[in-house]
């Protein structure tokens, strides 16, 4: 307790106490200050002579997330603070989740066991190894504190911080550069969502973006361009026997192109100006035009008569083969 002198109107004084903070994370304390505790002043108003602070819990928040992909491995890292007023005493955990902070799958964990006083931060990394084959899509990631809810804080609703993760570095399938649907095989559906592809929008620069809906870079320039779906038919034609008879495999290549077929947009098409994906080649380039008719007709004459309706498609983009 201490004695405050005579006040004048108007006038205010500041007033310091020492107090030992209990070190107990389990229970908040509330500090309150009152003044004439024993009513010895007739006041104007006697029921404001309190104020109470609750302050004395540490508080966890989440820096900004960063994410650097490699082709082997994804790097997350974040900064965790406790801008709180006391430590936190006992381990905690922090997870990786995706796409929701509370519910999301944990992609990575860790527990941090050193105590994190008031105003310490800590670096918290997580490696993800194969990041193409662990996430395979586009995902917010969210960096969540004390996961378990063990410390007690001042705030329960600043524990996390989110970032996109694209494991995707380029529009080349990684596992297989002719696999441009991810379907794990190369067929003349590639060929064809290529060719669409190039109907729609022409030879252009590919720009990085979320979860390519396809691997349109066959040859990996980075460039969607007529010569990506021709390392796909060199593929299927190189299937053939001698004399480029057909083969097995090649055949049950071809078996399943019908079904898988009637999921691709051919809504690119444009049989009335019939401006092909050939037509956009340099004319130095002439006789890549005349090689690249001639294989799309050579592949889809060797394959079954499933396929016919596919070889009537490619006849209207490449006419005069």
């Amino acid at each position: 307790m201490q004695v405050v002198p005579a006040l004048m109107s108007g006038e205010s004084v500041a007033l310091s106490f020492d107090w030992i903070v209990p070190l107990d994370p389990a229970a908040p304390h509330t500090l309150q200050v009152e003044v004439d505790p024993l009513n010895e002043l007739v006041e104007i108003m006697e029921t404001n002579n309190t104020q109470s602070l609750v302050e004395l819990l540490p508080d966890l928040t989440v820096g900004n997330v960063n994410v650097i992909t490699t082709a082997d491995t994804m790097t997350i890292t974040a900064t965790i603070f406790n801008q709180g007023s006391s430590p936190t005493l006992m381990p905690f955990a922090a997870a990786l989740r995706l796409d929701d902070a509370v519910i999301g799958d944990s992609a990575a964990s860790t527990t941090l066991t050193d105590s994190l006083a008031a105003g310490e931060s800590v670096e918290v990394l997580f490696t993800i190894d194969d990041p193409f084959s662990t996430f395979a899509a586009v995902h917010v990631s969210y960096l969540v504190v004390d996961t378990g809810n063990t410390i007690v804080e001042a705030d329960e609703n600043n524990n996390d911080n989110f970032a996109a993760i694209n494991p995707f570095l380029s529009w080349k399938n990684p596992l297989d550069p002719l696999d441009v649907n991810r379907d794990t095989h190369v067929s003349p559906v590639d060929v064809l969502i290529l060719i669409n592809e190039l109907n729609a929008r022409g030879s252009q620069l590919l720009a990085i973006l979320p979860t390519p809906p396809f691997f349109l870079d066959a040859n990996g320039d980075d460039f969607i361009s007529p010569i990506d779906p021709l390392l796909i038919i060199n593929f299927l034609n190189s299937l053939g026997g001698p004399e480029g008879e057909p083969t097995a495999a090649r055949n049950a290549v071809f078996a399943g192109f019908a079904a898988r077929n009637a999921s691709i947009d051919k809504a690119p098409v444009k049989p009335v100006r019939r401006q092909t994906a050939l037509q956009q080649l340099p004319t130095a380039e002439t006789g890549d035009k005349h090689l690249l008719r001639r294989r799309v007709h050579t592949t889809y004459r060797l394959g079954t008569e499933a396929a016919a309706g596919d070889a009537v498609l490619l006849d209207e983009l490449f006419p005069g083969a």
